[in-house]
């Protein structure tokens, strides 16, 4: 999802992908593989409020794992059903 943002010119990155990627995945960053019980409870999230199957990976993913979604986007901010910790980006603050 973050290659697309970035094919899209919607995620600008400092370095082409496959660099960013080396820097960004420290030994500790573990990528979680997109299982059929991702897309099960994807397909089963409540009162969900985007129509982006992306988000809805994403939500799912952290539902099924008990993580804490870190995100910047506004829509997910008060979604109810999962643990999301929204947060404004540094450009943004003023």
């Amino acid at each position: 999802m973050l290659g697309k943002k970035v094919q899209i010119g919607r995620l600008p990155l400092p370095k082409d992908l496959t660099g960013w990627f080396a820097d960004a995945l420290a030994p500790n960053v573990q990528i979680l593989p997109l299982e059929a019980a991702v897309v099960t409870e994807a397909m089963r999230l409540p009162e969900f409020p985007t129509r982006d199957p992306a988000d809805e990976l994403i939500v799912a993913s952290a539902r099924l794992h008990n993580l804490i979604l870190l995100t910047t986007d506004t829509k997910l901010r008060g979604y109810r059903h999962a643990r999301v910790q929204y947060f404004k980006p540094l450009m943004d603050r003023r």
